[in-house]
């Protein structure tokens, strides 16, 4: 029996890819990843470009579907999730096939949490993720106490 593959995901040009990475990604990076520059926030606000951040992510999901859409990047797979559906798929499908420890996390998490379930794979990432979901007592309706 031929083996069937996956139906190949719609994948942004190259002028959309830079479109993303500077219009939605730019204010993103400028705001600070891990500490927020306050001025910059504000600088974003006044001017609007987050706004247009979302128009172009609307524009695209018009274009390609609700689905999730490739960018177009040398050397690895990056993807953008366009609907609320696809990232709860993707959250409770990491860390296989969706890997949640990119090299740009693990530069920025390994100063502060070397061993955190964030940057961690396999059997150290499940028994982290454990603890994590025990701490955190996920498994508990929001409205009940546990």
């Amino acid at each position: 029996m031929a083996k069937t593959s996956a139906p190949a995901l719609p994948r942004l040009s190259l002028l959309e890819t830079a479109a993303v990475l500077v219009i939605a990604g730019g204010p993103l990076l400028a705001k600070g990843i891990m500490v927020r520059r306050p001025w910059v926030v504000r600088l974003l606000q006044a001017t609007g470009l987050e706004g247009r951040a979302v128009r172009l992510l609307q524009e695209i999901r018009r274009r390609h579907g609700a689905g999730l859409v490739m960018l177009r990047l040398p050397g690895r797979e990056q993807a953008v999730l366009l609907s609320a559906d696809e990232v709860r798929r993707v959250l409770a499908q990491t860390p296989v096939p969706f890997e949640s420890d990119s090299s740009e996390k693990h530069a920025t998490l390994a100063h502060f949490e070397p061993e955190g379930s964030l940057i961690s794979r396999g059997s150290d990432r499940a028994e982290r993720r454990t603890l994590n979901d025990l701490a955190l007592e996920s498994g508990c309706p929001k409205a009940l106490v546990c």
